[in-house]
């Protein structure tokens, strides 16, 4: 693969990441504010400050996915779920570390 194309592919795995992601928030979202499961919580959804921190979450995704390696080209599977536990577990710990 030669570097446009491993510059691509990055680009393309981490844009599905981020979809990815913004769909999940956004189901969990409905599922918190929208529905009368146990865990529902009342009032409206507080959108304005989700508009506000996705596009730092969104850079801070790439930032950590791209220092443990997550967006290699030509890597395994294995080596890729190593890479994504990595980088989960290195921002629970620093959001922990932030509290």
């Amino acid at each position: 693969m030669n570097r446009v194309q491993s510059s691509q592919h990055r680009t393309v795995l981490f844009l599905l990441d981020v979809a990815a992601f913004f769909l999940a928030l956004n189901l969990a979202i409905y599922l918190r504010y929208a529905t009368s499961l146990p865990f529902a919580k009342g009032g409206p959804a507080p959108w304005r400050e989700i508009a506000i921190a996705f596009p730092m979450l969104a850079l801070l995704w790439l930032v950590v996915g791209l220092i443990f390696g997550s967006y290699r080209a030509q890597q395994s599977s294995l080596e890729e779920i190593a890479a994504v536990s990595r980088a989960t577990v290195s921002s629970r710990s620093s959001r922990s570390s932030a509290s």
